[in-house]
């Protein structure tokens, strides 16, 4: 109003008004995008990422295919109730479908995010959501499949990367007052030791909330012969109906040597005629060669793939077999000694309570965590993870079998949504905050993130490859190995245009390049020994 001495205040918009307003705003900004990098780098993910799951999973089909066909024809046996070929091509394009379309949500969230709701203001957890809307990708590998362990495995992945960042200097002191005991120093030994005991568990008292392959692993470097776990078995079963001390021979031992047997204490039939600490020391040397085939190709593949070419090099070729061969006898040697322990604590427990249960079977199994100490400590996690993965997995089995109240709540597809939750908190920690953070992932996991989804431009939030699909093929094709290929075949090809043209009939098995009387042809008009026609080649090359 005049005179009033008030400033005046704009009435506000219509909701047309207004929603007019903000779809001009991003019209505006979807306008000034880089939207050429988005899309640049939303393909080269998704044809990497399709890469990838093709190249690992059929490499490991077809790695398990020729050695099922070899140990099969070396003991002459039938071939096997496995999956076929057709269903092994299946279940390949099914994880190329999944990494490809993950790596495809995944970016387009990413870019779809910052171009709508601006990069600064969505800088602390657009990638959080971007990787929580790919997760559930994962079903594109079958409606059938399930990845429990997998989820599990990835989930305790994405809870140590949190908390490595809360670790981070800089952060409030009141997290790292609460994540203090993440910072003991043996951890990982810790985390080993209660992954072990549910294990030991589930092995011997629920073998089936463990997978068939692993069921055997743990009977072959067990060392004991299966009828001994049976009995084992038998002896835990009794003690539960409350029998102290079996009524009749363990049915387990029929036809064996130890038949007859109604101890309580499964030493006897285990060791028999020796003490416990004697078989200790006599199952060490047996248990560490059978170990030593385990880590063989775990350390000489990946050897081959990466250093192949060092591998031959004079100059750093023995330090790197140096290097292979004592990681793969320090390895062996950490198997070696978590049987070790685990036998002997089985032994040593069992004795001091008088009895065979599952529980103390569990608890004895927990010792042979400290094992861990033998092993590199760069790789200590990651077994301590994987065998936690299992081991949380097989838990689930337990109380499911027990029909416990919290399973009959759990959802249906309890993998896909812990595998979504692991990569939000997985790409969160690689992306958000400008990629402060990203250094928490170590090693092949970052460059693998790096390779599929951008590894330049965090800094600004335009992030791309480097370098792109179109660049690598040219640095391939300009590799030595290519260009030896082109050489070997463009003389080939001069050696064809410059030989004489004869009847189909007249042609022979000699190709020397010499005619009928052993001398050696004429070069053709223009041929020059040694002369190339650049025209030609670039074209045909």
């Amino acid at each position: 109003m005049e005179g009033s001495g008030r400033p005046e205040v704009d009435a506000p918009l219509p909701p047309s008004a207004a929603v007019q307003r903000t779809l001009e705003a991003l019209r505006l900004r979807v306008k000034e995008y880089d939207m050429a990098r988005a899309q640049d780098r939303l393909t080269i993910a998704v044809v990497r990422g399709a890469c990838a799951g093709l190249a690992v999973r059929g490499g490991l089909h077809a790695v398990s295919y020729l050695a099922g066909r070899l140990m099969r024809s070396r003991r002459r046996e039938q071939p096997s109730s496995g999956p076929t070929p057709v269903e092994r091509l299946v279940e390949t394009l099914r994880y190329g479908a999944f990494l490809g379309t993950f790596g495809g949500v995944y970016v387009s969230a990413d870019e779809l995010i910052a171009m709508l709701l601006g990069r600064s203001r969505t800088r602390g957890w657009r990638s959080l959501l971007a990787g929580l809307l790919a997760g559930p990708s994962i079903l594109l590998t079958g409606p059938g499949s399930n990845h429990t362990s997998l989820a599990m495995y990835v989930f305790l992945r994405g809870l140590v990367l949190l908390v490595r960042c809360g670790n981070l200097p800089g952060g409030p002191a009141w997290r790292r007052r609460l994540l203090a005991p993440t910072r003991a120093t043996h951890g990982d030994v810790a985390l080993m030791c209660l992954a072990v005991t549910q294990l030991g568990y589930s092995w011997m008292v629920t073998p089936k909330t463990l997978p068939g392959a692993y069921i055997r692993f743990l009977n072959k470097h067990g060392g004991k012969p299966t009828y001994m776990y049976a009995a084992i078995r038998e002896m835990m079963a009794l003690q539960r109906r409350g029998e102290a001390h079996p009524p009749r021979p363990l049915t387990a031992l029929r036809g064996t040597p130890h038949a007859g047997f109604r101890g309580v204490i499964p030493c006897s039939f285990l060791h028999e005629g020796e003490t416990c600490s004697q078989a200790t020391l006599a199952f060490a040397p047996e248990a560490y060669m059978r170990a030593l085939p385990v880590y063989f190709p775990v350390y000489l593949i990946p050897a081959l793939f990466v250093h192949r070419q060092r591998l031959l090099d004079p100059r750093v070729a023995p330090e790197l077999w140096r290097r292979l061969v004592l990681g793969m006898l320090r390895s062996s040697a950490f198997l070696t000694l978590f049987c070790v322990l685990a036998w002997r604590s089985v032994c040593l427990v069992h004795n001091v309570a008088g009895r065979t249960t599952g529980p103390l079977f569990m608890l004895a199994c927990g010792a042979g965590g400290l094992s861990l100490l033998a092993e590199k400590k760069s790789r200590r996690m990651d077994i301590a993870l994987y065998c936690l993965s299992r081991g949380a997995e097989s838990g689930l089995l337990n109380l499911q079998l027990a029909d416990s109240a919290l399973t009959r709540h759990l959802p249906r597809r309890l993998d896909v949504i812990l595998f979504s939750v692991a990569t939000a908190a997985i790409l969160h920690c690689y992306s958000d905050h400008w990629g402060e953070r990203r250094d928490v992932i170590r090693g092949t996991y970052l460059s693998v993130f790096d390779f599929i989804l951008g590894n330049t431009g965090f800094q600004s939030a335009e992030v791309r490859h480097s370098p792109s699909n179109r660049e690598m093929l040219g640095r391939i094709n300009q590799s030595q190995p290519m260009q030896m290929v082109r050489s070997l075949s463009s003389h080939a090809f001069k050696r064809i245009r410059s030989s004489p043209r004869v009847d189909s009939s007249q042609l022979s098995l000699d190709f020397r390049g010499e005619g009928e009387d052993g001398e050696p042809e004429s070069q053709s008009p223009g041929h020059e020994p040694g002369a190339t026609r650049v025209d030609e080649e670039e074209v045909e090359g």
